[in-house]
């Protein structure tokens, strides 16, 4: 027997939890069928299939934890992030740990479990600091890593909300403590139980390992640990001063670092690290999109263009940074109309040793990975790859005193710096206008000209400065006689 739906309206029972009023169209079903629209298991009769509701139930899983993932990417913003593949893939042992696992990225990797022990024997060195007892410490440690946990799982790029909250935080809390009393340990000279008693090999890596982009802690998490521990003993310490005093031997330049401001607003010890040579505060159209398309002169083209070139002095001055480049152009002869003197341009001085490439590299993988901040190493990597082009223009750097390698031949020198500018994009060029005045001044008709002629005839050198010099007396005596004896 069949019977006959109203083609119009269809009334669902409040039994089954639906209050709508649905338009639908003639319905004719059997009497073995039955409407039930409830958890949708049976719609209309059609039972639904076991494999079907699985793979709904999959998806719904995935839609959901997206979901809560999207909403605390609004809120909080990653600055931890995996390495872009294409910087990868150019040198991977510059972004991979060697020792130790911090963080979800690399947690579990074979080569990395011994480095756990030496986690909790740091663990147990730390809170043998502390006048409290370790259980009261340790719980606090723990209730404000559980407080912060959509914020610290937010600070990874990528799905972290799958993990297990009491796995997270307590990975939080064991590796927050070991960098902390690592670091502590290293500023104080107090070796006792801790992985720095091993070999200086081994501690050379740790510290390497500290810097790598994909083995970051947030800083956050970090400062509160700190203040659970060192800052109970010692309530005038500082997070940031301790890490500057560790970041120095990491740091590849001579010059002095210097954080611009005190506060604590840091992503992690890497972006402390990059904070230090955010130096540059270019003009509005210095933020322009520079490609990075190399000028048409080297540093052995400017040398022979009349530019002598100085390393920055080791102390920073108010306006200087880290990085900072500057070009003093012609300086006005005493006789007042007449430029000459020197032509000076003052840059940092690299020192190239092991780490210099991994800390390079993961200082320009983080510019290039987060949307807001600046590109002060990148920028010095392109400048560099511009001006040293040759491998004489590595032996002239070399001479200058800008470049100072303690590390294999003039030829890996030089491969490291051309590998580095593959595959980055620099979005604001720091030394835009210095490149212009540098360009401005290398192309004016007499310095192009004298580079032309010394890089055709190496050899005339000594004759062109002699000539130089007899030109420059003449015009002297010209304006000389007509200044006793004017027309």
């Amino acid at each position: 027997m069949k019977r006959h739906i109203h083609p119009c309206l269809l009334c669902v029972a409040p039994s089954l939890e639906v209050s709508l009023i649905v338009r639908l169209p003639f319905l004719m079903i059997e009497d073995a069928d039955v409407i039930q629209i409830s958890n949708g298991k049976q719609v209309l009769g059609i039972e639904t299939d076991p494999v079907e509701e699985a793979i709904y139930r999959t998806i719904e899983t995935d839609l959901a934890q997206h979901q809560e993932t999207q909403h605390h990417s609004h809120e909080f913003s990653p600055s931890i992030y995996r390495v872009l593949r294409n910087l990868r893939d150019v040198s991977p042992d510059s972004y991979t740990p060697r020792v130790v696992s911090l963080g979800p990225f690399h947690k579990g990797a074979e080569n990395l479990k011994k480095a756990e022990r030496y986690k909790l024997s740091c663990v147990l060195d730390l809170f043998g600091h502390l006048e409290s007892t370790r259980e009261q410490r340790l719980k606090a440690c723990i209730r404000m890593m559980h407080a912060k946990l959509p914020r610290i799982k937010a600070s990874y790029e990528g799905d972290t909300m799958s993990y297990d909250d009491h796995e997270f935080a307590k990975m939080m809390v064991v590796d927050a403590c070991f960098i902390i009393n690592f670091v502590y340990n290293y500023r104080s000279s107090n070796n006792s139980g801790t992985i720095i008693n091993e070999t200086r090999l081994l501690n050379l890596h740790v510290h390497q390992d500290l810097v790598l982009l994909e083995n970051q802690i947030p800083f956050f998490v970090l400062q509160d640990v700190f203040e659970c521990t060192i800052g109970v003993s010692a309530p005038g310490a500082s997070l940031v001063n301790l890490f500057l005093s560790f970041l120095k031997v990491m740091n590849p330049f001579t010059r002095e670092l210097v954080l611009d401001g005190t506060g604590t607003n840091h992503d992690h010890i890497l972006g402390l690290l990059h904070k230090c040579y955010q130096h540059q505060h270019p003009d509005a159209d210095a933020f322009s999109a520079y490609m990075g398309t190399p000028p048409n002169w080297s540093i052995r083209d400017l040398g022979w263009a009349g530019v002598q070139f100085r390393p920055n002095p080791y102390f920073s001055g108010d306006s200087e940074g880290v990085l900072s480049m500057k070009f003093q152009p012609y300086v006005r002869h005493a006789c007042g109309w007449l430029r000459a003197g020197k032509r000076i341009l003052s840059m940092p001085m690299l020192r190239i040793g092991v780490p210099t490439e991994l800390i390079l590299r993961n200082l320009i993988a983080y510019e290039q990975c987060s949307p807001a901040v600046p590109h002060p190493v990148t920028s010095y990597v392109v400048a560099m790859g511009s001006l040293l082009q040759t491998k004489d223009d590595f032996v002239m750097a070399i001479r200058e005193g800008i470049v100072g390698s303690s590390f294999g031949s003039i030829e890996q020198v030089s491969s490291i710096f051309s590998s580095l500018c593959k595959e980055v994009m620099v979005k604001d060029f720091s030394y835009l206008k210095e490149w212009r005045q540098l360009d401005d001044f290398y192309n004016s008709f007499w310095p192009k000209n004298m580079a032309r002629l010394r890089s055709t005839y190496p050899w005339s050198s000594i004759g062109i400065l002699s000539v130089s010099g007899i030109i420059l007396f003449g015009l002297t005596a010209v304006q000389t006689y007509f200044t006793v004896r004017p027309l």
